[in-house]
C-alpha cells in the first residue's frame, strides 16, 4: 500500500495522530500532505530528488515526509 493510498483511504475521518490535546484524522494529513506536495512540486522537485526537513518532530513534519513520498510517485 502507497503513502498516498493511506492518506486518501476511506479511513479519512479515522485519528492518524494524537499530538498534546490535537487530534489530526488520516484526511487533515493527506490535505497537509498535499499542500506539501504542492509546494515541494512547485520548487521543480522530480522523482529521486533529496529533500531535508529542519523543523519541530510535530504532526507538520510528518505532513511534510508524506508530501516529500507523494511527490515522487
Amino acid at each position: 500500500m502507497l503513502a498516498s493510498d493511506i492518506l486518501n483511504s476511506d479511513s479519512s475521518s479515522s485519528v492518524a495522530i494524537l499530538y498534546g490535546e490535537d487530534t489530526f484524522t488520516y484526511g487533515d494529513l493527506g490535505a497537509l500532505a498535499n499542500k506539501f506536495a504542492n509546494f515541494f512540486l512547485g520548487l521543480k522537485a522530480e522523482h529521486q530528488d533529496r529533500v531535508s526537513f529542519l523543523m519541530n518532530n510535530d504532526p507538520l513534519m510528518i505532513a511534510a515526509y508524506f508530501g516529500g513520498i507523494v511527490t515522487g510517485k
